[in-house]
């Protein structure tokens, strides 16, 4: 199955002040842009899962290799992350993604098993590392549980994956 993604994040930061003359304005524009191909190389991907979910008063621990269907009906089983986005559509609550209780917790990005962020309500994490070994190591049984928590809100999310299978 081939996979492949492109997509731009652009934004535009506007700084004015005050001043005898007139007024100062300062304008940073910004074009972000992610390009992977088909393949296991780097700058690819193999591997697309996403949904939009929710959790009422928990969470939920997704298995990242071998645990989760794509919408072609394949299994989501990489060794590497290189694309992951969250976005929390809740207006009042954050999600809170990490800490897996179980002793295959997805560390990865986290640095560590217990480590969390916090993706705040109406919030976007957006996470992209296109290159060969930079990012996010996925181990069965050691290092692919992904835990989504909405401590005692209820919460809907979406959520989207790239990984490589080699």
């Amino acid at each position: 199955m081939a996979v492949t993604l492109s997509g731009s994040v652009t934004f535009t930061a506007v700084q004015t002040g005050t001043h005898d003359n007139g007024t100062p304005r300062f304008d940073d524009v910004q074009a972000l842009t992610m390009a992977l191909s088909s393949g296991t190389g780097s700058n690819a991907i193999d591997k697309w899962w996403s949904d939009s979910r929710t959790l009422t008063a928990t969470s939920e621990e997704l298995d990242l290799v071998g645990g989760l269907t794509d919408a072609l009906g394949g299994t989501l089983s990489g060794v590497e992350m290189r694309v992951l986005i969250v976005k929390n559509t809740s207006a009042t609550d954050s999600l809170i993604l990490g800490a897996a209780a179980s002793n295959q917790a997805y560390a990865g990005l986290f640095g560590a098993s217990g480590h969390t962020i916090s993706v705040p309500a109406g919030g976007i994490l957006l996470w992209y590392a296109p290159i060969d070994g930079r990012g996010a190591t996925l181990a069965a049984g050691t290092a692919d549980k992904l835990k989504i928590d909405a401590g005692s809100a209820t919460i809907t999310y979406s959520i989207w994956i790239g990984a490589v299978s080699a």
